[in-house]
């Protein structure tokens, strides 16, 4: 036996078979357990729960037809430290790309996102209620995480809650987000677009940066039409300065527990701080979540003496007059009851 192996009519032969054997066998075991399912490219949507072992993530995986094995795919996960790395959430993965690729992008966390648009002027309780419609956490872990005193405290907010400084965007989620991740970028959000405002004309301001939110989130919600927003903000900064009260509309309506969408003359008296019918100056915080351009108004109003507007029609623009006479003509004209 000996001889035969070493006689170099066999050697040759025989080197050349195990060579092959130790290439193509790895590579046949590699195809087998980690080469793409397709040749094509063949996303499918595939949710892993949190507390999901490795194991049971490769037989989630293989049912689902995205890998040609699960052990192999807890075994290579195993092997290269990542078993215990991988991340809950939902996964776009793609058929046509390899075991070790989609196991990347699990222990990457590369979660599908889904997209949610905040409108301006939505106070804290309609964006919360807003988020929760579409299909992002709960009301409740809006509000909480929004009044949070450690998380307001991180951005510098002297407010019981984020009120005001939830930017209006365009997000991009992913379903197992919590609700403090959600309000937590909202908030970063916001300081990252407001900052060159802030830098711009802050110094030159007679009004505190949250006194300009404040000012900024009643404007949001006068009016439907930017156009007004400089306009509506020299009406309030006029009224300031010659110590009149605001007697802004959606100040009283924030204010009220039970608000049915008609405002009565005794809602006028209702007894609270953010009512500008009964108490001077500013209300204590902002009423709704500005966008950039009414906080742009707040700290730039246009050039005009108007102390008075009244809405010519609902939902439309308004008129705006410089004394009280003026203001009771266009409060006939355009409205049975007028008040501002």
């Amino acid at each position: 036996m000996k001889e035969f192996f070493l006689n170099s009519k066999y050697a040759a032969p025989f080197a050349l078979l195990a060579v092959l054997l130790f290439f193509l066998v790895p590579a046949a075991v590699f195809k087998n357990l980690f080469s793409p399912v397709s040749s094509m490219p063949d996303t499918r949507l595939v949710s892993i729960a949190p507390g999901m072992n490795t194991e049971s993530i490769g037989i989630l995986l293989e049912k689902e037809g995205i890998i040609r094995s699960g052990k192999g795919f807890a075994l290579y996960a195993k092997l290269t430290g990542k078993a215990e790395k991988l991340r809950a959430g939902e996964y776009e993965l793609d058929k046509s790309k390899t075991t070790p690729a989609i196991l990347e992008e699990i222990l990457q966390g590369r979660v599908k996102l889904y997209p949610v648009t905040i409108p301006e002027g939505l106070s804290l309780v309609e964006t919360a209620r807003l988020i929760e419609k579409n299909g992002f956490g709960s009301k409740a872990s809006i509000i909480s995480a929004a009044s949070d005193p450690e998380m307001l405290k991180s951005f510098g907010i002297k407010n019981s809650n984020a009120e005001g400084y939830l930017f209006p965007d365009t997000y991009r989620f992913n379903r197992s987000v919590s609700g403090r991740e959600i309000v937590r970028q909202m908030i970063s959000t916001f300081f990252k677009k407001v900052e060159p405002l802030k830098l711009k004309y802050q110094s030159g301001s007679p009004l505190s940066f949250e006194q300009i939110i404040t000012l900024a989130s009643i404007i949001e919600k006068e009016t439907a039409s930017r156009l007004e927003y400089r306009l509506i903000a020299a009406v309030y900064n006029n009224r300031l300065k010659k110590g009149m009260k605001l007697q802004a509309d959606p100040t009283v309506i924030y204010a009220l527990p039970n608000f049915n969408g008609n405002i009565r003359k005794k809602d006028l008296s209702y007894d609270s701080p953010y009512n500008t019918y009964v108490y001077g100056g500013l209300p204590p915080g902002p009423i709704s979540n500005p966008g950039l351009q009414a906080i742009e108004a707040a700290y730039d109003p246009a050039d005009e003496d108007f102390l008075y507007f009244v809405a010519t029609k609902a939902g439309g623009a308004h008129y705006f007059s410089r004394t009280y006479n003026e203001h009771i003509n266009a409060v006939r004209k355009y409205q049975r009851h007028g008040r501002r």
